[in-house]
């Protein structure tokens, strides 16, 4: 079988020695000492000690090629094909060799698409196989192939600038949606400590006002504004690990395992529907001084004056917790005033043809809203979270973004009045484990000129439920 030069391994590398100790042992054996060779080049060359050495690896149908898969990648239950198997095993150890090297601008050269490709392959196939190995951050092996080589590219996270999604030459879609992936896991990784992009230009976009930089775009707002949110979660990220930024990394640090980000625990598709949204979590968001505000929006690159984000650095109180529930659709009023501000129904789906409407759905589950009730706590105040969880069309290859949109108030919805609202608009990325997006103040009238000047981003992880303190009262029978 000729696969040709490949990276550090040849699949067609020569032919082996006719003489060696080896060709006295078993194929079995033989395997199992190539097991033991951690680098791929080794074994190409244990292979050529001798014919049964070469057999061991070459011949019984690829089946040394298949364990070696397994070690190191999730292996779907439907790959049966041995000699696929190995091809993919070989595409993807060229990007753990040459694909670290590779620049990356728009996404559309060949090399750049090769490497996009297998990133998209290690996402979509996380979690399937009969076996997994998870170490202790809950990574499946093809999430740690992906840290691995995010851990090795100088280029694929560490990006200048990112064109707008209008702009002539945009950012590949799929690029755009398998770095928003990796930045998941970026935000729980203790490398590198690079910014993803330059934090002054996150600072400046994720203040910017909804007209200028909707997180939704295109017919029926079905496209998700991938520059917008990678800008979001590297301004999280920066304050998250960046200890000369002063704020929230000391706090992350102080969180029990269980209460920190996590990228997508499941299978992406499987873990992507609205009734498999997380019940419980944990997040923070950031404003600046209004006074502030139209200064930093109209920022000129050369501009170094310095803005302030705030809420972010008050420790603890930084973070506020929030329960959130899937409810019946009518089962709770779904106020106007809310409806006017967030236009929540909105379509984020495209209608379906007759033909469609015929056929029967290939999940089998509909892509419908789901309304959302929740409460939460914030500086030490309790609020209440009404809102709707969207689905959206596959992005850049990936299946299950959410549109998710809900207003902060107060009171109880039956008795909540139209002060002291607060709106959120986000997206939750694929796996259902994050959600960012922009918040803004909702009173008001939302026709008005400044309508939506008062703004800035949010973020929110899963977490696990917090435990159940047990009760110090003791039955007066049992004193």
């Amino acid at each position: 079988m000729s696969f040709g030069i490949v990276t550090n391994f040849n699949m067609d590398h020569g032919k082996p020695s006719l003489s060696g100790a080896f060709n006295k042992l078993p194929i079995e054996l033989n395997q199992l000492v190539a097991h033991n060779l951690d680098l791929d080049s080794d074994i190409i060359h244990f292979g050529l000690a001798c014919k049964e050495a070469h057999n061991a690896i070459w011949q019984d149908r690829y089946s040394f090629w298949r364990i070696r898969f397994r070690e190191k990648y999730d292996l779907p239950q439907d790959m049966v094909d041995n000699r696929a198997i190995v091809i993919l095993y070989r595409d993807r150890a060229w990007i753990f060799n040459k694909g670290i090297t590779v620049k990356f601008e728009y996404g559309r050269t060949r090399k750049e698409i090769k490497v996009i490709e297998a990133l998209k392959g290690l996402i979509l196939e996380s979690f399937k196989g009969s076996k997994r190995k998870c170490n202790d951050n809950g990574h499946c092996l093809n999430q740690q192939a992906i840290v691995k080589f995010l851990l090795a590219s100088r280029y694929f996270m560490n990006i200048r600038e990112l064109p707008s999604p209008n702009s002539e030459m945009p950012v590949s879609e799929v690029l755009g949606a398998i770095r928003i992936m990796c930045a998941q896991l970026m935000l729980e990784m203790d490398g590198p400590r690079y910014d993803i992009l330059s934090f002054d230009d996150s600072q400046k976009l994720v203040y910017s006002h909804w007209r200028t930089e909707p997180i939704f775009y295109g017919h029926s707002t079905l496209h998700v504004n991938m520059k917008w949110v990678l800008h979001c979660l590297n301004f999280f990220r920066h304050h998250m690990i960046k200890e000369e930024a002063g704020t929230l990394r000391s706090t992350m640090i102080d969180q029990e395992d269980s209460q920190k980000p996590t990228a997508w625990r499941s299978i992406v598709e499987e873990s992507s529907h609205a009734s498999a949204v997380s019940r419980h979590w944990k997040g923070t968001y950031a404003f600046i001084d209004p006074r502030e505000l139209q200064q930093l929006r109209s920022r000129r690159n050369n501009d170094d004056s310095i803005f302030v984000d705030q809420n972010i650095d008050q420790g603890e109180k930084s973070i506020q917790e929030l329960t959130l529930d899937c409810v019946k659709t009518g089962e709770l009023p779904w106020p106007t005033y809310f409806e006017n501000r967030l236009q929540s129904l909105k379509g984020t789906m495209p209608p379906r043809t007759r033909a469609q409407h015929r056929a029967p759905r290939v999940d089998g589950k509909e892509n419908v809203s789901i309304r959302l009730s929740g409460e939460g706590r914030d500086q030490g105040d309790d609020f209440f979270a009404s809102g709707w969880l969207n689905p959206l069309v596959p992005q850049g290859s990936i299946a299950g973004w959410q549109r998710v949109t809900f207003m902060k108030h107060f009171e109880d919805l039956d008795q909540a009045t139209t002060d002291d609202l607060w709106a959120y608009e986000g997206v939750v990325l694929p796996g259902g484990r994050i959600m960012v997006g922009r918040w803004w103040y909702a009173s008001g009238d939302c026709k008005s000129l400044d309508w939506g000047d008062n703004s800035g981003p949010f973020i929110l992880w899963a977490v696990e439920a917090p435990p159940v303190v047990e009760s110090d009262d003791h039955d007066d029978d049992n004193e």
